[in-house]
This record gives structure tokens, sequence and C-alpha cells, in this order.
């Protein structure tokens, strides 16, 4: 875990973990599985289950079987899944149990803690604010998901090499170059500069999950920015 994570542990105490209903929240997850058709036999918050991976291997496995159709439609079943989940829990529940610490205190591992929130701060952008983006462009963004891996390890291995450092500065800047990585690897497979921001946005939103001294304006993906890295 990096530094930044453990600084934000230390910042944070049991008080939402005290408002938080966790039995809302397990009941909202088991739905949210249901609805967007993810294999029921894993236990999503055990160690090693990634909810994050599992999501995107069956997007893949409907992008190969069916085309961007069916993509859309395992698109739409998340996003779908996602709005159940947060209907059926309450706002305060949403808020105070969909975060890091109370996973912690609720005896979630941390790798499994980080995973879960990061996800779901992800995919509250990618079916809020980018929805259309993501479903106008799904083969594009499939073809690249599902064809550019090697494009996205190098993007991977430079910003876990880039966060080694007890330095704010850097390891921010490795996170935004990572984000702003990831948006060339679209950008340059689709010539879609929308669908590079949101792929951007939505990188560094999930990864400010554990750095958050990046949360900063100062690392914000830009159009600007994301031209310049092609």
């Amino acid at each position: 875990m990096h530094l930044a994570a453990l600084f934000l542990l230390a910042l944070a105490s049991a008080s939402a973990s005290s408002v938080c209903d966790f039995g809302s929240f397990l009941f909202g997850l088991d739905t949210f599985v249901k609805v967007a058709g993810l294999p029921s036999g894993l236990n999503y918050t055990a160690n090693g289950v990634n909810i994050q991976r599992e999501v995107t291997d069956e997007l893949q496995k409907a992008f190969l079987s069916g085309g961007a159709g069916k993509a859309r439609e395992r698109f739409f079943s998340v996003c779908s899944a996602k709005e159940r989940m947060f209907q059926q829990m309450k706002p305060s529940n949403i808020r105070n149990c969909i975060d890091a610490t109370t996973f912690l205190l609720h005896g979630l591992s941390a790798s499994t803690a980080y995973t879960l929130k990061k996800f779901f701060e992800r995919i509250s952008y990618q079916c809020g604010p980018a929805f259309t983006t993501y479903m106008t462009n799904m083969e594009k963004f499939m073809f690249a998901s599902t064809n550019l891996t090697a494009s996205f390890k190098a993007c991977s291995k430079a910003y876990l090499k880039g966060i080694q450092t007890t330095d704010e500065t850097v390891y921010c800047k490795a996170m935004q170059d990572y984000s702003l990585c990831q948006a060339n690897v679209f950008l340059t497979a689709s010539n879609n500069v929308e669908l590079a921001y949101s792929t951007c946005e939505a990188t560094r939103i999930g990864e400010v999950v554990t750095l958050p001294l990046c949360s900063t304006s100062v690392y914000f993906c830009s159009v600007e920015l994301i031209q310049q890295q092609n």
C-alpha cells in the first residue's frame, strides 16, 4: 500500500463506520452482482476477488461473442445494477459504507477494500457523466481494451515505478502520466478525444482513492494535455 493511502487511513476516523449499516451495503452488493449478471459463485468482499476484473472480463466476453452491440447491453446492465444498488441504500450508507476505511474496519483486506472503493468511484463516473461517451464509442473502446493490452501494461509498468517514492510531487505526476498514458492508447486507437478524456478521468478518479493528496485540480485530465501526448 502506498504511503499516501496510509496517510488517508491515519486521517480517517471510525465515525463513518459507526453510521454505516454495513448489511445495507452487502445487500446492495448482492443486488449489483445479480442485476449486472456477474458470476454468482464468488465472494466479492473476499481477498483475491477483483470486481473490476470480473466486470471487464464480462464486457470482453460480450464483445468477442456479439460485437459492440452485445457489449453495450452488458455495459448498460452494469450501470443499471449500480443504480439499483444505490436506490436500495440510503444516501448516508452510500457515502459512509462505500469507503475504504469502513471496509477495513469490517474485516476486508486492504487490497479488497481499495479495489471496491476504486471500482464504485470509477463506475459512478462511467455510468454517469461519461455514459453517453462509452455507449456511443463502445466499438472503439472495446477494440482497444481487448487488443492493446501490451500498451496498457507499459502504462502500468511506468506508473508502478513512478509511485515508489514519498515525494508527493513525483508520485502525483506519475499518476497523472498514467492517466494520460491510458488516454493516449484510446486516442491512438479511436482518434476520439472524448473517449480518451473519459478514459483519463475514469483512471484518475480511481487512482486518487489510494493517492488522496493527488486529488487537486492540478492533476485533472484535460483535452489539451491529452492532445499533447499524441
